[in-house]
């Protein structure tokens, strides 16, 4: 809260949920999702969800999505398929890192509302999808 009242920033980027893809029950997470947007204060914002790994399991990411309106969410699955990962088969090696970060700013600047209000509006839900 005192670094969103500090900095006022034109938009949030939210990237969480990875270390939680094996909870039984996604659902649990519900409330938390909507305080943390609540927290926001109305601002842009970006859920963009972590790009998964060969048999992480998306329930989660899938409530996420479902959950994080007003924010917009970045399936960054679809957005950089198959990124190159480290020994642990599940962090991306660190030229995937930048490719998804370059990916990521990509996406940002084309789903821009171009004629929004505010400096970082979003498209929304549909439109900002990737591939779409």
């Amino acid at each position: 809260d005192q670094y969103l009242a500090r900095y006022r920033p034109d938009l949030v980027l939210i990237t969480l949920g990875a270390n939680e893809l094996g909870i039984p029950d996604p659902s649990a997470r519900i409330p938390t999702i909507h305080r943390l947007i609540a927290r926001l204060g109305g601002r842009p914002c970006v859920w963009i969800g972590p790009p998964l790994w060969k048999g992480a399991r998306p329930a989660l990411l899938e409530t996420i999505r479902t959950h994080c309106a007003p924010c917009v969410y970045l399936d960054s699955s679809a957005l950089v398929p198959d990124l190159p990962r480290t020994r642990d088969h599940i962090h991306p090696s660190m030229d995937a890192r930048k490719t998804w970060a370059k990916a990521v700013m990509g996406w940002l600047a084309a789903h821009r509302a171009a004629h929004g209000s505010r400096p970082w509006d979003m498209l929304p839900g549909d439109e900002a999808s990737p591939g779409r």
